[in-house]
């Protein structure tokens, strides 16, 4: 079978108007009996006319996925520079796994509802606020960190804290 570039498809087209029409087939010119006669153009033989494609319907735990993966592709980590993490660094991790965190629990929770409504009644329970917790275990203590970085340093130095935010204030 051949396949006709959209252009010849589109010029067979034109030719309507005219009177004539196009036998790409044959790469004849045939007379038409009137303006408004066309010969009729298959879409299997011209190959020619694109159509939209549409979206096929993906099951909600794809969909999940995909999210997550997205997601997770858009969240990098923040690189430390050097062999010590300042407190600056251990903020910008809690905040990275956090975003990560947030991204699986709610993957997790779409793959657990879908299974539950597929899944006779009662037998599948969603436990993913264990999830949850555990997430808000992890950068509770990355933020504890900081919190103790920041004790130590001002123990190290009493009102250190203080003059520097008022040198700064007062510029």
């Amino acid at each position: 079978m051949e396949r006709i570039a959209p252009q010849a498809a589109l010029a067979g087209a034109a030719n309507i108007g005219e009177g004539l029409t196009r036998n790409v087939r044959n790469k004849l010119m045939s007379q038409a009996e009137s303006a408004t006669t066309t010969t009729p153009m298959s879409f299997a033989s011209a190959g020619a006319v694109r159509r939209a494609r549409h979206a096929a319907a993906l099951p909600g735990c794809q969909l999940a996925h995909a999210a997550l993966m997205a997601a997770l592709a858009a969240e990098t980590p923040h690189p430390i520079i050097g062999h010590a993490a300042d407190r600056f660094d251990i903020m910008e991790r809690a905040e990275h796994l956090k975003t990560v965190l947030a991204a699986v629990t709610t993957y997790a929770k779409a793959i657990v509802a879908e299974t539950a409504d597929m899944a006779p009644a009662g037998y599948v329970h969603d436990e993913t606020g264990y999830l949850v917790d555990a997430a808000s275990e992890v950068t509770g203590a990355l933020n504890s960190a900081v919190d103790k970085m920041l004790d130590d340093a001002d123990e190290a130095n009493p009102g250190a804290w203080l003059r520097a935010r008022q040198a700064e204030v007062a510029r």
